[in-house]
């Protein structure tokens, strides 16, 4: 799935699910939900619905997802042209991106709260480990195709295209 693009995950995903529910329901119209990755996925097939003129979505509700780049804050620091080229290299040999690669750049970010403090109540203070919601969520790691995550960092983080209505979708599909 290394050539699979953001483009194939709305179509084969966001509308495929779509087709499907609205099939099995009989709806004429649906409520979309979207979290993190999948609510920007979601917000780019609504958009390509809108400029189609498909009406079935009634609704989005967005989870932790980000529709503007332009002040993305502390990710800014992986989204450099030499770190994109960089991991762009490291997902050419394996066609994807690593769960935990993934896990390892929030962890960076929220090192206080992912990293220092597990390891000074781990190590220092012999403190069993438990789960918070943010550990478990940075731990539910998925691969992601190459082509994929580089559109999603060049066009979205990058270029913001989504916010600059630049996506380059094609009409219908």
């Amino acid at each position: 799935m290394a050539e699979t693009g953001f483009d194939d995950y709305r179509r084969e995903g966001v509308m495929a699910a779509l087709d499907v529910v609205t099939q099995v329901t009989g709806a004429s119209r649906v409520h979309g939900c979207g979290y993190c990755l999948g609510g920007t996925l979601l917000t780019v097939a609504a958009a390509t619905m809108a400029r189609d003129g498909d009406e079935r979505l009634a609704s989005l509700t967005l989870l932790a997802a980000q529709t503007d780049f332009s002040e993305a804050g502390e990710l800014r620091l992986f989204i450099t042209e030499g770190q994109l080229s960089v991991l762009e290299a490291t997902m050419t040999c394996s066609g994807y991106l690593e769960g935990h690669q993934m896990g390892a750049a929030f962890q960076m970010l929220r090192s206080r709260d992912l990293i220092w403090s597990r390891l000074v109540r781990r190590y220092w203070l012999g403190e069993e480990e438990h789960s918070s919601d943010l550990m478990a969520w940075n731990a539910d790691a998925t691969r992601m195709p190459a082509r994929m995550h580089t559109e999603y960092l060049r066009s979205m983080f990058q270029r913001n295209d989504l916010a600059e209505g630049a996506s380059s979708l094609k009409a219908g599909q």
